[in-house]
């Protein structure tokens, strides 16, 4: 049996500083891009309330001018997920459904929020999504390997770098520049740390390094960044793989094109979907 919406019109509408607070976040990151950021550059917002949870749905539109207030039907979007219930147990469930439900885009936002939590949250959530939207997140991925192996690494950075990333390869250090400062940058900018290893790896000093400041990103970014490492070609080359690294993604791919396959898979993010040029 579904619930009765408690929700009024004057709740909907103070529903509206949760876009002045993120357009905060926004105006404090991206001052210059404020006008085209998706959401606050014009949206419908549509909410409900449905025991102790609150279901927003925010429906980017760009016109600034027109911005609709309405309210989620319960009873389609419960028929809809053949559901007769929201509770701790489906909330996840619940969220994906409601995408599907509003046929929800890479420029919306969807969340559904127990009342007394705050937004915050979703906020950053919402602003690492638009970051992906807008092209400015970090997307870079991080090869690790010996400089003798450059001749299997530059196959993977050149085809990483078609499908949209952007590599970190010492290759690419202008003369001068501090390693060590550039390696810790390299990391900060990365979505994921790729380690190829092959007979020719060892754990020496900058790779002992690469190894610890990818530990470090990985705590602080939890599952916006991946550690990956791969035994090139030959299982015997496990041998090398240093034990900090054994409890992250560990593949032994026979080709080329099975190690991709693993990377891709492996990775935060997902490349976009098919479109034509």
């Amino acid at each position: 049996m579904i619930g009765v919406p408690t929700i009024d019109q004057n709740k909907l509408e103070s529903l509206r500083s949760i876009i002045d607070k993120y357009s905060d976040l926004v105006k404090t990151k991206y001052p210059r891009l404020i006008k085209q950021w998706p959401i606050i550059s014009g949206y419908n917002l549509f909410a409900e309330e449905y025991n102790n949870y609150l279901l927003i749905y925010i429906k980017h539109t760009g016109i600034l001018n027109r911005v609709q207030l309405g309210f989620i039907n319960l009873s389609d979007l419960f028929y809809f997920l053949d559901i007769n219930d929201i509770n701790e147990t489906n909330l996840l469930e619940v969220k994906n459904g409601l995408k599907k439900f509003f046929n929800v885009n890479k420029e919306d936002g969807v969340t559904i929020l127990k009342k007394e939590e705050s937004v915050d949250r979703f906020l950053s959530e919402l602003l690492e999504q638009h970051e992906l939207t807008m092209g400015i997140a970090k997307n870079k991925i991080f090869l690790s390997h010996k400089d003798t192996d450059n001749n299997i690494i530059n196959n993977f950075a050149e085809t990483l770098t078609y499908l949209g990333f952007s590599v970190w390869n010492d290759d690419n250090l202008n003369a001068g520049v501090s390693l060590n400062r550039e390696i810790i940058k390299g990391f900060n900018d990365s979505c994921a740390a790729i380690f190829f290893i092959t007979e020719n790896f060892r754990d020496e000093k900058f790779i002992a390094d690469e190894i610890d400041y990818a530990i470090s990103e990985k705590r602080i970014k939890d599952d916006k960044f991946s550690i990956i490492t791969l035994v090139m070609y030959k299982k015997e080359n496990e041998k090398n793989v240093p034990n900090l690294l054994k409890k992250y993604v560990y593949k032994n791919p026979k080709n080329d094109l099975e190690a991709l396959r693993i990377i891709l898979d492996a990775l935060p993010l997902k490349i976009n979907g098919i479109s034509w040029k």
